[in-house]
């Protein structure tokens, strides 16, 4: 299960990009998230070649690149969802699909919590 559902607090938890992952933004301003298939060096020299790369790509829609622009490590679940409420209000279940979003960045690791948070 993802801490962020589990944990009773999860509007209070600071949110910050893994150092794994790049992000690029496609000719619409919307964000490509670039991370690594294996991490193990050995896994790397052994899967992969020519056809199999070791970077996965994820194209996120708009509420996802909005949601990715204002995870900086500084800013709450809470702060996030508010500061996104003008978006979300074109949105139907706006708030249950940012929470899932994140849960699902948390626990692929793409986001992490800052050690200081």
């Amino acid at each position: 299960m993802s801490k962020i559902k589990d944990n009773p607090d999860w509007r209070e938890m600071v949110l910050m990009v893994s150092p794994t992952v790049r992000t690029i933004f496609n000719e619409e301003g919307l964000a490509i998230l670039l991370f690594p298939r294996y991490k193990n060096k050995w896994m790397i020299r052994l899967f992969v070649n020519e056809k199999r790369k070791n970077e996965i790509r994820l194209d996120l829609d708009e509420l996802g690149t909005a949601v990715w622009k204002l995870i900086d490590g500084k800013r709450t679940v809470k702060e996030i969802l508010f500061e996104l409420e003008e978006i979300g209000k074109t949105q139907p279940q706006f708030e249950e699909r940012t929470v899932k979003f994140l849960a699902g960045l948390y626990h692929h690791r793409l986001v992490q919590c800052p050690v200081n948070s």
